[in-house]
C-alpha cells in the first residue's frame, strides 16, 4: 500500500459505526501508482485478485465471490487494475466497501487454489502449472474453552478464555470465534495441502509462524516493534525449496 504508515495506520477511527480509515484514500494511492488505471485485459501478464459482492451492485441482488483476472474467457477482464486492487483489500471494519465489493479474504484468503484452477479451465496442462505461495505469517488460534455445551452466543461472541486466545478480527470489534473460524479456517492448512495434492513438488508454501497476533494496521507508532517481528520472521524464512523450484522449473 503506498500511503504512509506512519501518518495514516496510526490514526484509525475509533467509531465501530464507522469505518476506521478511509477507502477513498486507499484509492486515490493506488490511482497514483496507475495513473492510466488500465483495465485487466490491457496487462502485460497474467493476474487474478479475489474480491467478494455483497450484492449491492450484483445484477441480481444475491452476494457472490469474484475472480478479477485477465485470463483467456474471463469476465472480469474489463476491471480498472486500480478496482481490482482496492476491490481486493477493502477488509469491513477497516475499510468501507468498494464497488459493493470486500476484501478478498472472504472469497479465499488463499487464491493460489483459484488460479490453478482457472489456469487449467482455460487449457494450461496441470503438468506445466508450478506455483510459489508467499504467505503474511501464520498466527495460530485455538478455543481454549470445552465449547461441547457452546451456544449461539459463545460461538459468536466467545467467552472470557476465548479472548484470551483469538484476537478481534475486525478494527474496533470484539473477539469472535465463529467469524474467525469461517475466514481463516480453511486457511490454516487446508489450500496449501490441496495444492501439494494438485501440484505436488512443483509447489512450495512459504508462510513462516509468527509468535503473536498482529494486526492488520500494525505500524511503528501504534505497534511498536511489530513490523520488525515480521521483518525477522521473513530474513529467517527457509527459501531453499523455493529457490530449487526456480532453478528447475524457470531457469
Amino acid at each position: 500500500m503506498l500511503l504512509a504508515s506512519h501518518t495514516f495506520f496510526p490514526n484509525p477511527g475509533t467509531d465501530p459505526n464507522r469505518p476506521a480509515y478511509d477507502i477513498d484514500r486507499m484509492a486515490h494511492s493506488y490511482r497514483l501508482l496507475h495513473p492510466f488505471n488500465h483495465p485487466l485485459k490491457k496487462l502485460d501478464r497474467s493476474v487474478l485478485f479475489t474480491s467478494f459482492n455483497v450484492g449491492a451492485s450484483g445484477t441480481n441482488g444475491s452476494w457472490t465471490p469474484l475472480l478479477l483476472h485477465n485470463l483467456p474467457n474471463s469476465t472480469t477482464a474489463e476491471t480498472p487494475i486500480v478496482d481490482a486492487v482496492v476491490s481486493s483489500g477493502a477488509m469491513p471494519g477497516m475499510f468501507g466497501s468498494w464497488k459493493g465489493n470486500v476484501d478478498g479474504a472472504f472469497a479465499h484468503h488463499d487464491p493460489t487454489l483459484a488460479a490453478i484452477a482457472v489456469a487449467v479451465g482455460n487449457g494450461i496442462n496441470l503438468t506445466d502449472i508450478t506455483a510459489i505461495c508467499i504467505g503474511t505469517g501464520f498466527m495460530p488460534n485455538s478455543i481454549a474453552s470445552d465449547t461441547s455445551n457452546w451456544g449461539a452466543n459463545q460461538w459468536v461472541n466467545g467467552d472470557d478464555k476465548t479472548k484470551h486466545t483469538i484476537p478481534p478480527l475486525y478494527i474496533n470489534a470484539k473477539p469472535s470465534p465463529l467469524q474467525y473460524m469461517a475466514i481463516n479456517g480453511t486457511s490454516t492448512s487446508l489450500v496449501p495441502e490441496l495444492c501439494a495434492q494438485l501440484l505436488g513438488s512443483r509447489y512450495v508454501y512459504l508462510n513462516p509462524t509468527l509468535p503473536k497476533y498482529i494486526p492488520e494496521n500494525a505500524n511503528p507508532v501504534n505497534f511498536p516493534g511489530d513490523i520488525d517481528l515480521l521483518e525477522a520472521a521473513a530474513a529467517g524464512c527457509d527459501l531453499t525449496a523455493a529457490q530449487q523450484l526456480v532453478s528447475q522449473y524457470w531457469n
